[in-house]
């Protein structure tokens, strides 16, 4: 069970569809840095791949900041076991 659906299908959904929504997009901004003239097409677009990077990595890392986190500790009976 996820902490934040009850039911796994529901969390399976949420996936699927923000895979989706990434799958569209990304082409979106690659092509958009590819076209844009304040800087070379390959810089733009190793720029949007860094920033994409960095969202992976820098977005766990933040979600577990949030205040849902702080009001349930690690070790305490709202986590499952």
């Amino acid at each position: 069970m996820t902490l934040g659906a009850p039911l796994t299908g529901l969390a399976l959904a949420g996936f699927v569809l923000i895979g989706l929504g990434a799958s569209n997009i990304v082409p979106v901004l690659f092509s958009a840095a590819g076209r844009q003239s304040v800087m070379p097409p390959a810089l733009a677009i190793a720029a949007v791949t860094t920033v994409g990077y960095a969202g992976i990595l820098l977005g766990p890392a933040l979600l577990d900041l949030s205040p849902r986190s702080r009001a349930c500790p690690p070790h305490s009976s709202c986590w499952p076991r």
